[in-house]
């Protein structure tokens, strides 16, 4: 059989979404074991696919406390050597049992972009604004990535992008799949920016970065570097959507709504259903209890972060693909628990099947990883369920945002 052409940013998302392999595992292991069968997985089941002899140039590697698979990252290169390709997995946060790093540190708590990564001896500000923020959940994620070392070469990620030789005219690619598409843009700017490492984005051809479904890792002066390091680059496709340096989500995607107040809001209105208004012509019930404390639990921590950062979450530069519901998956009936698998029904083949379509590579991508990213997604929704449940926090955060409110309106 004849393989198919690919881009290098079809190249990208298969390679990324590949990352979230070991999403899915239900055994546990040692990191070095896993990280052999993620391997194993590339080079027999996702390297044949994408034509040539590609290879695992660094890694992979994989964080695992007590043994359960969370981060993973490795760098793949292309037959000829000429593209690097550093992908990497969401969080699996169904993999960090402590409800401090759940609850507490995934969204709410800013952090200075200055003071975010020790280990690179801090990263450089920008030039014509303030200091950039990001979520301490994206802070702890990165982090964890610049502590990897590969089993084989005993270097770090930061180590072997120094060491790969005439490097000036190759590309450089970061990518990253749902969680995965908040942790690759804030990678690569921390290495493009940072104060203690050898590492320069001049020391190659090209720099580009490819997230998709992203949640947003920052606020509005952290978008604002971004694009200032990072701009907008297109491949001069048909499908816009072709492009490097912008998160690129599917309208009818949940996971990129976060964490965006204004746009969390619009969740339970992205799909057909009986609690919105004159979908079936009758008026509508009330939204199934769960999935209104999973969307109270993003406001708060939303409004926690824009008052820590003293700015709001702001989405990266992006492109929003217009997406289709799935009919297959219609969300109906009576029953709470019925109606919120269906809800969630939807959201999963939104969030993940969707956009192998776009990149028409549905064929090359492998059913095991698609789930490991459902897997990972599920339980992010579990971990911001529980931050709305907590009565003390809860109440709070409603009287904080109701003093807020109180002094929006004094001022006008």
């Amino acid at each position: 059989m004849q393989l198919p052409t690919l881009n290098l940013c079809q190249q990208a998302f298969i390679l990324s979404h590949e990352a979230n392999y070991l999403g899915n595992a239900n055994e546990s292991g040692l990191p070095f074991a896993l990280a052999f069968e993620l391997a194993e997985h590339l080079n027999k089941a996702v390297f044949p696919n994408l034509g040539g002899k590609w290879s695992l140039a660094w890694g992979p590697v994989v964080y695992a406390p007590l043994g359960v698979p969370a981060n993973a990252m490795y760098v793949a290169a292309n037959p000829d050597r000429s593209a690097y390709f550093v992908a990497i997995a969401g969080t699996n946060f169904n993999a960090l049992l402590s409800d401090v790093i759940l609850e507490d540190n995934c969204v709410i708590g800013a952090i200075p972009w200055a003071q975010a990564f020790p280990s690179l001896g801090g990263c450089n500000g920008p030039s014509g604004f303030d200091t950039p923020h990001i979520s301490q959940g994206t802070q702890l994620g990165v982090n964890t990535l610049l502590n990897m070392v590969d089993n084989l070469t005993q270097k770090s990620l930061v180590d072997f992008l120094c060491s790969v030789g005439s490097s000036s005219s190759k590309t450089l690619i970061f990518t990253g799949h749902s969680l995965g598409g908040a942790l690759a843009p804030t990678l690569a700017l921390a290495l493009a920016t940072s104060k203690g490492t050898r590492f320069s984005t001049t020391n190659w051809g090209q720099v580009h970065v490819l997230p998709t479904a992203g949640p947003t890792p920052g606020d509005e002066n952290f978008s604002k570097l971004f694009q200032q390091v990072f701009p907008p680059v297109s491949l001069g496709l048909a499908q816009d959507y072709f492009a490097w340096n912008q998160n690129i989500w599917n309208s009818l995607d949940a996971v990129p709504h976060a964490w965006v107040t204004s746009m969390i809001s619009e969740i339970p209105s992205l799909y057909p259903a009986p609690w919105v208004t004159g979908t079936t012509g009758v008026p509508p019930q009330p939204m199934p209890s769960g999935l209104q404390k999973q969307l109270e639990g993003a406001t708060m921590s939303s409004l926690l972060f824009g008052i820590n950062a003293l700015s709001p979450f702001t989405m990266l530069p992006n492109i929003q693909v217009k997406g289709t519901f799935n009919e297959q998956y219609p969300i109906t009936g009576n029953d709470s628990d019925a109606l919120s698998a269906a809800f969630m029904a939807q959201v999963g083949y939104q969030h993940v099947d969707a956009y192998a379509k776009f990149f028409s590579v549905h064929e090359q991508v492998t059913s095991v990883a698609q789930e490991g990213i459902r897997q990972r997604s599920a339980g992010m929704m579990a971990a911001i369920k529980r931050m709305a449940e907590k009565p003390k926090r809860r109440a709070a955060v409603e009287d904080m945002i109701q003093r807020l409110d109180k002094k929006v309106r004094n001022a006008g």
